[in-house]
This record gives C-alpha cells, sequence and structure tokens, in this order.
C-alpha cells in the first residue's frame, strides 16, 4: 500500500515539473542591435570570354547636300613665266606684248571684283654715261601693274627721257594682255632687252563695297585706293598670300 502511494505522488511531481517548463508565450522582439563592421572586399571574379561580334547595321540614310562653302575673300593664283612676248616697234618706242589665261577673270569677275596684277624679274632700260648706249637692269622688286619707270640722260645738250611702262588689260574674259612699253630707245643702241624671266601674277578681292570701303575680309576698312598703294609684300601678308602657289579651284 505504501508503495503504491511514493508511486503516485512520484508521477504528480513528474507531471507539475513538465507543465511548469512547457513554452510560455511569444515576447516582444527586441531592438535591433548595432550594425557589424564591413567585411574585406572579396577577390575580383575572371573576365569572361568576349562575346561574338554582333551583325553590322544598315547603312545610314545620306544627309543632303549642305550649302556651298562662302568664296574665299581673295583668289590668288600661282607665279606663272610670260614666254610668249612679241617683240614690235611704234616710232621710237619699243613694244612688247603678251597673253596669259586666267580662268578665274570672268567679265563678272572684272565687274564685281578688285584685280591686282603684279609682275616680277621685270627688265628696265635706263641710260648710261655713254649716251650712246643703254644699261638694261631687273627691277628687284615686284610691281603692280599699271607701272612705269623714267629714266633721263642728255644727249649733245638735249635731254631725254626713257620711260618703261608695264600695263595690262582684260579685253578678252579668260584672258589678260600684258605690255611692256620702252619709249625714245631708237635714238640709243638697246641691245639684250629680255623679257623671257618675267614673272606673272594676279590677286582678285571680293569687293564688297560700302561707301568707298572693303566692308568683310582682311580689307574691311580699306578703300581700293588703299589697297593699291601697299606694296606686295603688304598685300601678301594681309591676304595671307603664300609665296607659291594658287587657290583656285
Amino acid at each position: 500500500m505504501r508503495k503504491n502511494i511514493i508511486i503516485s505522488l512520484s508521477s504528480f511531481i513528474l507531471v507539475m515539473v513538465l507543465v511548469s517548463c512547457s513554452k510560455g508565450d511569444k515576447g516582444a522582439t527586441g531592438p535591433q542591435g548595432i550594425q557589424g563592421p564591413q567585411g574585406l572586399q572579396g577577390a575580383q571574379g575572371i573576365i569572361g570570354p568576349s562575346g561574338a561580334v554582333g551583325p553590322a547595321g544598315p547603312v545610314g540614310v545620306v544627309g543632303p547636300t549642305g550649302p556651298a562653302a562662302p568664296a574665299p575673300s581673295v583668289l590668288y593664283s600661282s607665279w606663272a613665266t610670260v614666254t610668249n612676248w612679241v617683240a614690235g616697234s611704234n616710232g621710237t618706242n619699243s613694244v612688247h606684248t603678251a597673253s596669259r589665261t586666267t580662268p578665274s577673270i570672268t567679265a563678272a569677275a572684272v565687274a564685281q571684283n578688285v584685280i591686282l596684277l603684279y609682275l616680277k624679274d621685270v627688265p628696265i632700260v635706263k641710260a648710261t654715261i655713254d649716251a650712246g648706249n643703254v644699261a638694261i637692269v631687273k627691277n628687284p622688286d615686284v610691281v603692280l601693274l599699271p607701272y612705269s619707270e623714267v629714266s633721263y640722260v642728255n644727249l649733245s645738250g638735249t635731254n631725254y627721257s626713257i620711260i618703261n611702262e608695264y600695263s595690262g588689260a582684260f579685253n578678252t574674259p579668260g584672258t589678260v594682255t600684258l605690255t611692256y612699253k620702252v619709249g625714245n630707245v631708237g635714238l640709243f643702241n638697246v641691245a639684250g632687252l629680255n623679257t623671257s624671266n618675267i614673272q606673272f601674277r594676279y590677286v582678285m578681292i571680293a569687293a564688297g563695297l560700302s561707301g568707298g570701303r572693303f566692308t568683310n575680309g582682311p580689307a574691311a576698312g580699306f578703300t581700293i585706293q588703299q589697297i593699291k598703294q601697299m606694296s606686295y609684300t603688304q598685300i601678301a601678308a594681309l591676304f595671307n598670300i603664300p609665296e607659291n602657289g594658287s587657290n583656285e579651284k
């Protein structure tokens, strides 16, 4: 009997312990903890192989032609040797003429622009002390046409002048006629008058004039007369003209 009581009591205590240790209701969530330090950066992964080249895209549509570039404010030719001089005479005057093609110098170009004609290596007849002969020298400068130079000599008490004249004219569109005249050479012995080395160049300046002055380009503000009074060196510097070459199309 006593043994049964003891077993029953033990079972009661075990049940009470199990009831006391059973899971209770879930409590409230606690505050978030402090974030830990950032970990070390991992090693870079291996670069994968390049993908295949994709197909070419379609050809784009050709755009419309843009406007033409504006004409240059100055057009210049190359230096060219004048080789087709024809010698002649007019009384006591020695007259040499030659022609050069000037493709850009049309009738409209002559009417609408300012054209400067230049020669270099031109011969000049000068009188010597010996009045029976004359000396021929080469002018070292580039000269603007028309150009003239006069020398004098006294022969038997009479003064004579020797006039060297160079000029150019656009009598035919696309062609310039050059003339070299030496006056009064019939009185003297003129030997060795060589025109074969004369070189020619033209510079055409777009006019654009207002009030007698150029309105655009490097010549803006200058009058035609001021431009023609400049030396060739000044013109070349003003319009950035190279020593050789042309910008004609």
